[in-house]
């Protein structure tokens, strides 16, 4: 009997800590939400025109630097220039090991600065060029590894960077000082997005990688306390996020109305956020593999989520974008300044802002592959 009491005390007493520990990291990386309300904003005219043709695959995205536009086309590893009438200037880049070119079989994700541009293809690969298209550096990620294979199958831990790998279907790329920050997921057998509750609760989601070094320094954030509210909503575990020139962190989850801000450090400072309007968001929880599988797509094209965020410093304005659902006509679009929503406005379908360029924000390209065309969005604000 005493031993029986004994065994009882010690679970008693583990989960105690383990609800414990869970708390004390919620407090460390979230807080409640203090949201103001002022809307001056019910609706945006949004204009659009296309690219000029060029020599493109029509495989690729968008890119706001410098006051102009940029598509990275993705298969050609090519980077097209245009005015901001859509107007062709030049493109820059091709597959080689050369001065100007880029080796890599397919270009994954990329992102512009004044100084730089940052390109990392399929295999880890990494290129840093000058904005004048002089190469500066190439190399392959060191995730800095302690542990073999067989150690993290047998006994992983959420803070081993060898469980991880980058986001590649939805490969967020943003720079600050000399490192780039992206979402990450892992794909262990019994720590992943689609199987493990656990998951949700203390696995990382965002990577540090030093320009410098080549190495992976750090691995941030946590997921948002919503996920812990479902057994498993895998089809929604897509972090979007964006840095302010101070090196202010948004965070916003594809199931989570609240917005997240923390400080270079990674240390919470604000939470915020309104839900979106008419976003349908009766999900599905998905209990192993052969469900996610069936149920993943369904679910993105019928119900709804937020979809991306932009912080535009120019206006100290901050963008973030949700589908209502997949049977609605329309996106959705918040805008915030600070903590306070002073819009919420229709937007075509896919719409996401990427930048400014007075007196237009630019929102991403509608690709028309088949009949190679690339459509941009625009528009301004009455503010």
């Amino acid at each position: 009997m005493k031993n029986m009491f004994l065994k009882y005390s010690l679970v008693i007493l583990t989960l105690i800590a383990t609800i414990g520990c869970n708390q004390n990291e919620e407090k460390q990386f979230f807080k409640e939400p203090v949201s103001r309300l002022n809307v001056k904003i019910d609706q945006i005219t949004v204009d659009s025109f296309f690219l000029e043709k060029n020599t493109s695959s029509y495989v690729g995205f968008l890119q706001i630097s410098n006051d102009q536009l940029f598509f990275i086309d993705q298969k050609f590893c090519k980077v097209f220039q245009f005015d901001t009438t859509g107007r062709y200037i030049d493109n820059y880049l091709k597959t080689g090991k050369g001065p100007g070119e880029i080796n890599t079989g397919e270009i994954a994700t990329a992102c512009f600065t004044k100084e730089l541009g940052v390109f990392i293809g399929k295999s880890y690969d990494v290129h840093v060029f000058t904005k004048n298209w002089a190469k500066v550096n190439n190399f392959l990620m060191d995730w800095q590894t302690e542990h073999s294979r067989g150690e993290m199958l047998k006994n992983y831990q959420p803070d081993m960077p060898g469980l991880y790998n980058p986001v590649y279907y939805k490969f967020i790329l943003r720079k600050h000082n000399d490192n780039v920050f992206f979402p990450i997921q892992s794909q262990h057998p019994e720590f992943n997005f689609v199987e493990s509750r656990d998951y949700y609760k203390s696995a990382r989601v965002l990577a540090k990688l030093n320009l410098k070094t080549g190495k992976v320094i750090d691995l941030l954030g946590r997921f948002s306390p919503v996920y812990g509210k479902f057994n498993n909503i895998g089809q929604f575990s897509l972090v979007n996020f964006d840095i302010g020139p101070n090196g202010d962190f948004y965070l916003s989850y594809e199931a989570d109305s609240v917005i997240y801000q923390y400080d270079a450090d990674f240390n919470i400072k604000k939470a915020f956020g309104f839900k979106g309007k008419e976003i349908e968001q009766g999900y599905k929880e998905i209990l192993n593999r052969q469900d996610f599988q069936h149920n993943y797509k369904k679910q993105r094209e019928t119900k709804g989520y937020y979809t991306w965020i932009e912080y535009i410093a120019q206006r100290d304005l901050l963008f973030r974008s949700y589908q209502k659902s997949g049977t609605k006509a329309n996106d959705g679009l918040q805008i915030y300044k600070k903590n306070t929503l002073i819009g919420d406005v229709e937007i075509p379908k896919g719409m996401r802002v990427l930048g400014y360029i007075e007196p237009y924000f630019y929102s991403s390209a509608d690709i028309d592959e088949m009949g190679e065309k690339i459509k941009v969005y625009r528009f301004k604000l009455p503010l």
